[in-house]
């Protein structure tokens, strides 16, 4: 498969009581042409948190989405080894 291929997500963070956690993932762009690893991949980053007590509580708005670009490339690590 082709190296360069990436998934750009769009998502918002969710902070209640220091849980830090990911809501409205959504798709932005994709060039993988595999349905199901798009949304295998965006259930990984809906399901992320992690706890930060120093954390206030606090919600992205719309205007404040953030972006998670994933690059096939940089996951090469993580794949089969090569020669």
């Amino acid at each position: 498969k082709d190296r360069k291929q990436k998934l750009k997500l769009g998502f918002r963070f969710q902070i209640v009581g220091g849980q830090v956690s990911v809501r409205d993932v959504r798709v932005l762009e994709s060039t993988l042409g595999d349905a199901a690893l798009e949304a295998c991949m965006t259930r990984a980053v809906a399901g992320a948190t992690f706890v930060d007590r120093n954390m206030p509580d606090w919600s992205s708005t719309a205007e404040d989405e953030e972006t998670l670009v994933v690059r096939i490339s940089t996951l090469k690590r993580f794949g089969p080894a090569t020669d």
